[in-house]
């Protein structure tokens, strides 16, 4: 990165970290130019809050900023409930492995950065090899939410997840979440779809490349809207492989629910489970819940917009909170 490139961008950068901006691109941005990028903001005093940000780098193109949602944190909610409750990921080792939650981690992949919405690693206790330790770096299993992202968006990040991960990603869940209106916001559907790679597709690519299957380029299958699976070509060292990304199923959360909750199974989040204990179902998350959760978002996020469009508080707002505070003022002298 060039010294004016540099400062530029980290101007940009910035912006975006003292709130002034809610994000900010950056194109021609390559994965070499990124891991500098990343070391300058590490090393500088005035970009201390960079690990904080949401960042995707995809087509060369680097979106920062931070979650402009309150829908964003719905899973870290809903797992701290789950947990709270007896469910939620499984405590203890596996097969040597132990699952960790993420939350939202840069996630290294093979056409730049995404960062997923929620996360769940299984980590090696005492990885003893350079490969222990790059599976020790990814999820197996990544949640996105989408408010104000289309549905094709939404699948493509999950079928980039899976495919671009080289595998290491094992199951994106997507919570796809719409409302009637831009003006009332009244919610009008949440639906779940969860993908996988497909095994079956994955084959090394001919020595004579076909033309229209680029590196690390995910292409739609079929004409649906959106697609229920990806195509790609991407390379695992010197060989190249063709991988496919597919949606293994989907259900309606809301208005009516269609199951009673999804499951995650052994081979979702461990990466070596036992022989015959693939599919066994390590832990479920009920729709009940997510709904839950998704309507007290609903109603915080409600708040929230109301605020920023009153800019102010009332007067009659201003008077209850000195009231308020002068209150607590006088009891603590007590």
């Amino acid at each position: 990165m060039s010294e004016s490139s540099s400062v530029k961008t980290s101007a940009l950068i910035r912006r975006v970290m003292a709130g002034v901006d809610r994000q900010c691109c950056i194109e021609g941005v390559s994965m070499d130019l990124y891991d500098k990028l990343d070391n300058l903001a590490r090393s500088r005093d005035d970009m201390a809050r960079w690990e904080g940000t949401r960042v995707e780098l995809c087509d060369e193109t680097l979106v920062v900023g931070h979650p402009t949602s309150i829908g964003h944190e719905i899973m870290g909610h809903l797992f701290t409930d789950l947990c709270r409750d007896g469910g939620g990921q499984p405590e203890g080792f596996y097969n040597g492995a132990q699952i960790i939650t993420g939350g939202t981690t840069d996630v290294r992949l093979a056409d730049g950065i995404k960062v997923p919405d929620y996360s769940l690693y299984a980590l090696t206790a005492n990885p003893s090899s350079s490969l222990s330790h790059t599976l020790n770096s990814y999820p197996t299993v990544a949640w996105e939410v989408a408010y104000s992202e289309t549905e094709r968006k939404l699948a493509r990040d999950a079928a980039r997840l899976i495919c671009f991960s080289h595998g290491l990603v094992q199951l994106v869940v997507t919570i796809n979440i719409t409302h009637m209106q831009v003006a009332t916001k009244e919610l009008a559907t949440v639906r779940c779809s969860c993908w996988e790679m497909d095994l079956d597709a994955f084959e090394k690519a001919p020595a004579k490349a076909d033309p229209s299957r680029k590196i690390n380029v995910l292409s739609p299958e079929g004409d649906g809207t959106p697609p229920k699976a990806y195509r790609g070509t991407v390379k695992f060292g010197e060989n190249t492989y063709h991988v496919r990304a597919k949606e293994t199923q989907s259900c309606q959360v809301y208005p009516k629910p269609e199951k009673d909750a999804l499951h995650i199974l052994r081979r979702h989040l461990y990466r070596e489970p036992s022989e015959g204990e693939e599919d066994d179902v390590v832990f479920a998350i009920p729709t009940a819940d997510i709904l839950r959760v998704v309507l007290s978002h609903e109603q915080a996020r409600a708040s929230h917009d109301e605020d920023k469009a009153r800019k102010n508080f009332t007067e009659s707002d201003a008077d209850t909170l000195i009231q308020a505070l002068l209150s607590k003022k006088s009891r603590t002298r007590e």
